[in-house]
């Protein structure tokens, strides 16, 4: 649905319009996978050569020059509900199924083999963007997921996911500035589990504040951006505002109607600190992705390799510290199959850190009068972890999805005393999901 409200001194008539979307809006199609989120910021899909020009998804309208300006505003989201019944795992380490990223560790929850039961409804999400078909554009956007609320129920409030303003002086350009998804990695898999997706198991993306340029040159995309290392939600500066540099990236692509692939990188000079003295070093990442449809069939896939990423704010494995860099890899690969109403998916993911002997503790070990905690400072304290899932997705009306999925993670936690407990956990679950997206 498509409001225009009108801005003036003098009362005006509002006005409705259709919503347009790009192939990269974050606005769900019916089947209610996510799929690459460039947001308001990319300029529609090249044309191929071969057919004649065609009017862009979002072409740029003049402003007014009267003093009455119609502003369109497009309110759009998913109602996103859902049962889960697992082992122990764990949503970005807290041990609940929130958002889930990985098996839980054992050193912080102690009952792996037990079932667990949860009803959720965080991962639901609306939005509103303002000036559709401007040059000129807003989005804000929001969720409602904590991963330390394990099932809260009426104890849940919103999260900022996306807050961005852009510019698009034509059909081929355009700038951005305010938080959005990352530039580095663009693609999500298909599943139900739209935040936990393959985070820390071979997905890297995440959202970013960045001033943000994007550009098509025919079937050639190039974009730019600098941005906020990471997220400090204290009260203080710290290591991420200290030393005033950036993160910078530039992603290179290849984009045709059902084609899309390309590389990306991200990097900067990060400062790792302790109490009497600080330091910069790399961290940075190298991503190459591909999303591809032939009929019914869509397959996405990504791959990255990095130092010290997770210590920017990607949701990965290897965060650094002082005196010590951490490699990884990792990558995912999803395929879906499409027969009316009907879906089939299945998608693998997986992650690693190259040298165990250098990643921190993901948590701190217990004690004679204190059970051990986790330390969300050192990173997650995952050597490896690996991730599958089916699923079998139902489209029985417009905009309504229901899913059921199935799936295993096998993790590798760091563990300070491995002769008393391993690291290793596997775990097993299913979730059932109704989404109803606008």
């Amino acid at each position: 649905m498509v409001l225009a409200v009108t801005l003036c001194a003098r009362s005006a008539a509002a006005q409705s319009t259709e919503p347009t979307q790009s192939s990269h809006e974050s606005v769900r199609s019916s089947n209610a996978q996510p799929r690459a989120e460039e947001d308001l910021a990319t300029p529609p899909a090249a044309t191929p050569a071969a057919t004649p020009a065609a009017t862009p998804a979002h072409d740029v309208t003049p402003l007014p020059a009267s003093s009455a300006l119609p502003i369109p505003v497009q309110f759009y989201g998913t109602l996103w509900t859902s049962a889960t019944l697992s082992t122990a795992v764990e949503s970005f380490t807290y041990p609940n199924s929130t958002a889930i990223t990985a098996a839980a560790n054992p050193a912080v929850f102690s009952q792996p083999s037990d079932l667990f039961l949860s009803f959720q409804v965080q991962q639901s999400r609306v939005g509103v963007r303002i000036g559709d078909r401007w040059p000129v554009r807003g989005q804000l956007e929001i969720d409602f997921i904590h991963f330390d609320l394990s099932s809260p129920t009426v104890q849940a409030y919103p999260r900022v996911r996306i807050a961005e303003v852009a510019w698009l002086p034509n059909e081929h350009h355009s700038v951005s500035l305010g938080q959005g998804w990352d530039l580095f990695s663009p693609l999500n898999a298909h599943t139900a589990n739209l935040v936990g997706n393959y985070f820390a198991a071979g997905n890297s993306g995440f959202f970013r504040h960045q001033l943000r340029w994007v550009g098509s040159f025919g079937a050639l995309e190039l974009a730019a951006a600098v941005g906020m290392p990471g997220a400090n939600a204290g009260p203080t500066f710290a290591n991420y505002e200290a030393g005033a540099l950036p993160t910078g990236a530039l992603r290179v692509s290849y984009r045709r109607p059902k084609l899309w692939f390309g590389a990306s990188f991200v990097g900067t000079a990060a400062r790792f600190a302790t109490t009497t003295a600080s330091e910069r070093r790399e961290a940075l990442g190298a991503n190459v992705f591909i999303e591809a449809a032939a009929g019914p069939v869509e397959v996405r896939a990504e791959g990255y390799v990095g130092d010290n990423l997770a210590s920017l704010g990607a949701l990965t494995l290897a965060a650094g510290r002082y005196g010590q860099s951490v490699s990884e890899m990792g990558g995912w690969a999803s395929i879906k199959v499409t027969a009316g109403m009907h879906q089939l998916y299945a998608n693998v993911g997986a992650a690693a850190v190259l040298d165990p002997a250098v990643l921190a503790l993901g948590y701190t070990p217990a004690t004679m009068t204190a059970a051990a905690t986790r330390t969300p400072a050192a990173g997650p304290g995952i050597l490896s972890n690996f991730s599958a899932r089916i699923g079998y997705q139902v489209n029985p009306w417009r905009g309504l999805a229901v899913a059921i999925e199935p799936f295993v993670y096998r993790t590798v936690h760091k563990l300070d005393d491995t002769s008393v407990l391993s690291g290793e956990r596997l775990a097993l679950g299913a979730t059932l999901a109704a989404m109803l997206t606008f």
